[in-house]
């Protein structure tokens, strides 16, 4: 399974994230944040093991999915919008855009 962003970029749920974390989620101190992440991220500040092996397994999905956005959390294309107005306007008028979605 893949994971397409907004730009060229193609994830694959079964490789590791390579992508480091960016410098202002490089090392956490908010206790909140640290007490979730200790509840789903078994490797914390490492991007080892978290490809996703069994994507029904909701704690192996969960780890994934945690380390991924703080990987792309400053990655500018997933700042944008996601849709053009053009496809916003189709979506509004109950029909499929034309063009990425």
């Amino acid at each position: 399974m893949t994971l397409a962003l907004p730009d060229t970029t193609h994830l694959d749920l079964s490789d590791d994230l390579t992508t480091p974390f960016p410098p202002p989620l490089a090392h956490l101190t908010n206790p909140e944040l640290l007490a979730l992440l200790h509840q789903i991220d078994p490797t914390p500040d490492n991007l080892t093991d978290t490809a996703a092996r069994d994507w029904s397994d909701l704690p192996d999905r969960m780890h994934y999915i945690a380390d991924m956005f703080r990987c792309h959390a400053t990655h500018h294309p997933l700042l944008t919008p996601p849709f053009t107005p053009h496809q916003v306007a189709a979506l509004t008028a109950g029909h499929l855009p034309t063009g990425r979605l």
